[in-house]
């Protein structure tokens, strides 16, 4: 949906002082993980769940349009019904099981957080 090439350059590579972060940098980005781990148990959600349950903040379109240039969701928009549902791809949801994994190993060592 969102194809400002700024964004997909950046999602791709990000250039700091002459180093290129890696792709997974995208998950450094406030509610991204969060975004994903939502979508892992309400797919076929729309954007107006996501925002009611994550953020109503003025980038939320800007990273779900990030999150789908990544190849992580899909946007599937309904003329007829004027809504947006969320969707994991396959990849997605092997992120999110990984996620899901470090989750677990925190927790069952107990970082006291």
């Amino acid at each position: 949906m969102y194809t400002d090439i700024k964004e997909v350059r950046s999602l791709n590579t990000s250039i700091r002082d002459g180093m290129c972060a890696p792709r997974v940098a995208i998950l450094e980005e406030k509610h991204m993980v969060s975004i994903l781990l939502y979508l892992m148990d309400n797919g076929g959600c729309t954007k107006s769940q996501l925002y009611g349950s994550i953020s109503r903040g003025t980038r939320m379109p800007e990273k779900l349009d990030i999150l789908e240039v990544a190849g992580l969701i899909i946007q599937d928009s309904s003329i007829q019904y004027r809504t947006v549902r969320l969707w994991l791809t396959e990849l997605g949801k092997d992120v999110c099981r990984e996620l899901s994994a470090i989750e677990g190993m925190l927790e069952r060592r107990g970082g006291g957080i």
